[in-house]
């Protein structure tokens, strides 16, 4: 298969009124009762994959039961929880991830995407290319 070519997402910074491109890709993710299409940073600095408590709301997923833990971001601490989760990335649709993430409100503060995309899962599935200086990312099968 080929590498599938993204563009980088500009957003203006808050404060700075700065223009920054970010590797943003939309996936599809279903838990217990539902599927959603949502926003998810491709991020290298990330290990495992988080997603904000308003995607398990989405796609079903209560927290009521599920292992908890604390998410450290920023010198900050958050609670979240442990699920499993399916994500597509539409442009390969018969490459499913089945994965545990972290649902957290750490992830939905003020930033326009609902999920890291760590390391331990979705770079461990896909090739992943960043051509930060043309503003491109690129993904691929293994």
């Amino acid at each position: 298969m080929a590498w599938e070519p993204y563009d980088y997402t500009s957003r203006r910074h808050r404060a700075s009124r700065k223009i920054f491109y970010r590797p943003l890709l939309d996936v599809d993710v279903s838990g217990e009762s539902g599927i959603e299409r949502v926003t998810a940073l491709v991020d290298s600095g990330t290990e495992l994959t988080i997603m904000s408590t308003q995607v398990a709301q989405l796609v079903g997923i209560s927290p009521v039961g599920k292992p908890t833990i604390k998410v450290l971001s920023f010198g900050d601490s958050k609670p979240g929880f442990v699920a499993q989760v399916r994500i597509v990335v539409p442009e390969f649709p018969k490459e499913v991830l089945t994965t545990n993430v972290i649902f957290s409100d750490s992830v939905s503060d003020g930033v326009p995407y609902d999920i890291l995309l760590g390391q331990e899962d979705f770079f461990a599935r896909f090739l992943i290319r960043f051509e930060k200086h043309r503003n491109k990312f690129f993904l691929d099968l293994p």
